[in-house]
């Protein structure tokens, strides 16, 4: 089975002078093969791989954005020009809605590219009155994430249009020289199970099973990863960004089909 999905969706401001582009691709592929070992045993496997890829780009409309860029060197990744973000309520231009931004959005540019490897088998046993079914899945994520905030420089005026108008901002958001959003994360899920469905007597059906599942730390291909492990810390400590509470993740079952009258269809 393979399917896919693409779109394109692009966006003017208010002013018509920048436009965000926004493209999504989609795909998955799904095999399946299903043999008959025995009269009693049956084995299903499936292997599957989706891939799915969306960007967020920012496209200025007017010449010579380039100049509009409010740090220094050339641009890291994709786009033009910053942005100014005003936090007042801003004079109502052509559309007749305030103003709240000029140029380039804090969180666009953006691209995110996500690979997941899956891979199933499922085998069912049966023998007298008893149907046993055991089960392994595993998944991989493989992530390429950059979502480089205000990689041109943003500008913030929160006072008054007086501000704005006399280049006094309340503060100024960037990437600092020399740094880096892109991150190439990884992650694996791995489960198991095994289940019995015994016949107790023709109307009555006990189902009891346990399963494990678990999954890896989210870690980065080349070790840029780094969190607070204090509140209380000066700087962040690098390393894995959560201790790993799933390891002990055993999920008991327990159930029952009965059927109380013979020439009943309730159970």
């Amino acid at each position: 089975r393979y399917t896919l999905y693409a779109s394109n969706v692009a966006t003017p401001d208010q002013l018509g002078l920048t436009r965000r582009a926004e493209d999504s691709f989609q795909q998955y592929v799904t095999l399946g093969y299903t043999v008959a070992i025995s009269p009693r045993t049956l084995n299903v496997m499936r292997v599957g791989y989706n891939r799915s890829k969306q960007d967020s780009l920012f496209v200025p409309l007017f010449p010579n954005a380039d100049s509009y860029n409010f740090l220094p060197g050339p641009n890291r990744t994709f786009g033009t020009a910053g942005g100014i973000e005003f936090g007042f309520t801003s004079p109502q231009l052509v559309t007749g809605a305030p103003i709240t931004r000029l140029g380039a959005p804090l969180n666009v540019p953006k691209s995110h590219l996500q690979n997941l490897y899956h891979f199933e088998d499922k085998l069912s046993y049966n023998r007298g009155s008893h149907l046993i079914k055991i089960g392994f899945e595993g998944k991989r994520y493989e992530i390429r994430s950059d979502t480089p905030a205000a990689q041109s420089g943003t500008y913030l005026f929160s006072g008054s249009i007086r501000d704005f108008l006399e280049n006094r901002p309340t503060l100024f958001m960037g990437l600092l020289p020399g740094s880096t959003s892109l991150r190439y994360l990884h992650q694996d899920l791995f489960g198991s199970y095994i289940q019995d469905e015994f016949r107790v007597r023709p109307n009555l059906t006990l189902n009891v099973g346990l399963r494990h599942e678990f999954v890896t730390l989210i870690r980065e291909k080349f070790g840029i990863e780094s969190n607070l492990r204090h509140p209380s810390d000066q700087a962040t400590t690098l390393g894995p960004i959560f201790r790993n509470p799933s390891l002990t993740n055993f999920e008991p079952r327990a159930g029952f089909a009965w059927q109380p009258l013979k020439q009943s269809t309730a159970t």
